[in-house]
Parts: C-alpha cells; sequence; structure tokens
C-alpha cells in the first residue's frame, strides 16, 4: 500500500510540476493549469495530512510539495496582478 501512495504522490508531483513549468514558460494558460492541477494539488495537500505519522512519505516529498506550493501561489499571483493591469 506505501508502493502505490508513494507512486501516486511522486507521479503527481512531476505532473504539477510539468505544468507549472508549461504555465511560466507561457506555453499554458492559467485557466488550463488551474484545472488540470488543482485536483492534483488538493490530493498532494489530502495525502500529506493523511499520512502525518509516514515519516518515509513525509520526509521524502515534504521539500519538493512546499516548492509546488511556492510555484504555485507565485502563478496565481502574477495572474492576478495581470488581471488588474488589463
Amino acid at each position: 500500500m506505501d508502493y502505490m501512495k508513494y507512486k501516486l504522490i511522486k507521479e503527481s508531483i512531476r505532473f504539477i510540476e510539468l505544468c507549472q513549468m508549461h504555465v511560466l514558460e507561457d506555453g499554458m494558460e492559467i485557466k488550463l493549469y488551474n484545472m488540470m492541477a488543482n485536483i492534483k494539488i488538493n490530493f498532494l495537500k489530502d495525502m500529506m495530512k493523511s499520512e502525518e505519522t509516514n515519516f518515509f512519505l513525509k520526509s521524502r516529498f515534504f521539500n519538493k510539495i512546499n516548492n509546488i506550493l511556492r510555484i504555485d501561489s507565485l502563478i496565481h499571483s502574477c495572474y492576478c496582478s495581470k488581471k488588474a493591469n488589463v
């Protein structure tokens, strides 16, 4: 079971990182990014909450998930500032 959780988290992280890379390089619109990545970001948040006692998963992915959340916040703040300037 831990192996499946590990694979799901790992693939979700990779998918979100790819989406973020495309958004930051202007290859993907924010609306599409939101549709594709928000579900996976919420999944990661929920998984980390439910797996607080699983130190292997937490230590393995904690930094990556924090980085994803930081970049997600940056993307949304840039989008909001662009929207305000229009």
